[in-house]
């Protein structure tokens, strides 16, 4: 073996390394040495990892072995509770079916339905007893891991969501984002490259780069996993050489990109052939990162020689979480850990749970102040127990508290009812809900009944139909009784209500009830003072408008006048009611005798009217005024035959026969054959001779 070339400066980088290296390593990299600490000194003791060497030069990197990639055997789970065959979830079987059965979506060996083929799918088949009615599984929508449906083995049902892929493990991870930025060669941190070198050149960092003349020269870099977890440990191989002879290697290191150590390359029994062993505490000792699901780790191993020349290689290990997340250097689930809720650092509050990688409050539990969450018993007890007493905001205690159509269940207003009451209009409480209907006709309304606990339109008396309507047969109809089912200014006529009237207080002011109709005119005792209603004219009148007007009976007379004789032999008159003096009656009247039923009465009378009628003037007693005809008499008189002038004359008297003669005129009955009797002065000669 040549003698060693004349010591040059080595670079800062080893002489900071020197305390911790062996002293073996020191001077030479060919042989086994012990590590700080102790150790046998045997080829077998390299760095920590505690499995044997095969003595085997390592063979260059080819990249990641697919048997390295396997899923770990305790990351799933196999689950046969309920089942005694099919799929256990991770690949295995819960038992075989005997011969002739088949085994059900259930995991229940059965007999094969005598029904598969014939088209239709029935209630004992499946897609795993009867694909041929029922389809095959795979494809039916629903991931079945009892099937061993996975995102590998049936993507139509399991297929991943965007964002991720179907790992090695047949998961659904994140998918892994290749990182070639500022790279032009070396592993992108998926499993992929970015680029190779050209044969002699070194990719340092991402970039090729010729190795320094006389430097050493990597032959290979390995790794005996691509994937650790925690717990585990990594062997990294490497198989060296150097133009100046193996004696020339001083040593080799492994640092992360940030120019951290792990620690120094030992020899691994073979001439150029090193390794160390970094396990995953080693790492995030080192370099301590947080990463959901897996990541890439980029590991640097640099070799130096006696005179400092260096050459340096990376390599990239997978570092995974088994379904979880790496924060802080330790695995955690993100999905249910409440101090890492979602991501690393997610702390949830006080009292808050983490479900599906969100906080939230247990079942029951009420969120508040942001952040925190009280337990379930701790809401609506009637004590604040959020900041800002959100917890007992809409709590409830009784269903009187809640609105109609809602009871109090658990603190809570709820749709519901106990009683009808807690419903609303038109409805009734059964099984505990408010549906439509009713329980008597109360709660229809006007013109509704109840029936069959059904609302609909009808009636039980004619009360309930309103004016001018009765009930028959549970219905309104047009119709009336009585004159009181008809409304005003109606009456009910042949069962049917019609205008009309039955007496004047039916009818409006100013009108009377006349053959059962209103008409306009007065009506009994509505006059004004002073005045009475007249029954034929149907208007007010003066009272002593009709005095002596001459009747046969009460009905020809106004209001308030009776048919009566002012005296004995007298024709009957209209007087006014009864007096005792004249300071009875009205002014312009006088109290008077009149014969009722042959009795003298005193009533009150308008002599002047009754008595005065107008007159003809006489020249003298013995000339009366004669006339030719009616005209030439006033209204009151008559022209008739002068009852003694043999020559025929006529002359304007006044009759007497319907009534009593004015002043001191006698009523004088001519004992001839005349007109009727006339009333005559007293002085006038005619009356002695003519009348009897």
């Amino acid at each position: 073996m040549p003698s060693p070339a004349a010591p040059r400066p080595l670079p800062a980088l080893l002489s900071s390394l020197l305390p911790s290296l062996p002293l073996c390593v020191l001077l030479t990299l060919s042989t086994a040495c012990v590590p700080p600490g102790g150790g046998d000194g045997g080829d077998d003791d390299v760095g920590t990892d505690p499995r044997p060497d095969t003595g085997a030069d390592p063979a260059p990197d080819a990249g990641p072995d697919p048997a390295d990639a396997a899923p770990d055997a305790a990351a799933c789970t196999p689950d046969c509770a309920d089942r005694t065959c099919g799929g256990d979830g991770c690949g295995g079987v819960c038992g075989a079916c005997p011969e002739g059965e088949v085994c059900t979506l259930a995991g229940r060996c059965a007999a094969p339905s005598a029904d598969c083929g014939d088209g239709q799918c029935g209630a004992d088949e499946d897609c795993s007893t009867c694909p041929a009615d029922c389809g095959a599984c795979c494809g039916n929508g629903a991931c079945d891991g009892a099937l061993d449906e996975t995102c590998a083995t049936c993507p139509a049902d399991c297929g991943c969501a965007a964002g991720e892929r179907c790992d090695a493990a047949q998961r659904c991870v994140a998918e892994c984002v290749p990182d070639c930025a500022d790279r032009a060669c070396g592993e992108d941190g998926c499993g992929g490259s970015c680029g190779a070198c050209p044969e002699g050149v070194d990719c340092v960092a991402g970039a090729c780069e010729a190795p320094e003349p006389g430097a050493p020269r990597f032959l290979s870099l390995s790794t005996d996993v691509r994937r650790i977890t925690v717990g585990e440990s990594v062997r990294i191989s490497a198989v060296m050489t150097d133009p100046d002879g193996l004696d020339d290697l001083a040593a080799g290191v492994l640092e992360s990109p940030a120019g951290q150590s792990y620690g120094a390359f030992v020899s691994s029994g073979g001439d150029g052939a090193y390794a160390i062993t970094v396990s995953w505490a080693d790492v995030m000792r080192v370099d301590p990162i947080d990463f959901a699901d897996a990541t890439g780790h980029t590991f640097v191993a640099i070799f130096f020689d006696q005179g400092g020349l260096r050459a340096l290689r990376e390599i990239q290990v997978e570092l995974y979480c088994d379904g979880g997340s790496a924060c802080g250097g330790v695995c955690v689930g993100t999905a249910d850990d409440p101090t890492h809720c979602g991501g690393c650092g997610v702390v949830c509050g006080e009292g808050a749970i983490c479900a599906e990688g969100a906080c939230a409050c247990p079942p029951g539990g009420f969120a508040c102040d942001g952040d925190r969450c009280v337990p379930p018993d701790a809401v609506c007890d009637r004590r604040d127990d959020c900041a800002d007493g959100a917890d007992e905001a809409g709590c409830c205690f009784a269903d009187g508290e809640c609105p109609v159509g809602q009871r109090c269940v658990g603190n809570r207003c709820a749709a519901g009812c106990a009683d009808d009451g807690r419903c609303g209009e038109g409805q009734i409480c059964e099984d505990g809900q408010c549906v439509g209907g009713c329980r008597d006709d109360a709660a229809c309304g006007p013109g509704r009944i109840c029936e069959d606990a059904v609302c609909a339109d009808g009636c039980r008396d004619d009360a309930a139909c309103g004016p001018g309507r009765i009930c028959e047969d549970l219905l309104c109809v047009e119709g009336c009784r009585d004159d009181a089912a008809c409304g005003d200014g109606r009456i009910c006529s042949d069962g049917a209500c019609i205008a009309g009237c039955r007496d004047d207080a039916a009818c409006p002011p100013a009108q009377a009830c006349v053959d059962a109709i209103c008409l306009p005119g007065c009506r009994v005792g509505g006059c004004p003072d002073g005045l009475r209603c007249d029954p034929e004219l149907r208007e007010c009148v003066d009272p002593f408008a009709g005095t002596c007007r001459p009747c046969a009976g009460r009905a020809d007379c106004p209001d308030g006048f009776s048919c009566l004789n002012y005296q004995q032999g007298e024709a009957p008159a209209c007087a006014p009611g009864g007096c005792v003096d004249d300071g009875d009656c009205p002014a312009g009247s006088e109290c008077v005798l009149a014969l009722r039923d042959g009795e003298q009465i005193p009533v009150c009378a308008d002599r002047a009217e009754c008595h005065a009628p107008e007159l003809s003037d006489w020249p003298s007693p013995d000339e009366p005024p004669l006339c030719d005809r009616a005209a030439d008499c006033t209204a009151d008189e008559v022209c008739t035959p002068l009852p003694t002038d043999l020559q025929g004359r006529t002359t304007c008297l006044v009759p007497c026969d319907d009534g009593p003669c004015p002043g001191d005129y006698t009523c004088c009955l001519p004992w001839f054959e005349g007109d009727g009797a006339v009333c005559l002065p007293p002085d006038t000669p005619f009356f002695d001779v003519a009348c009897e």
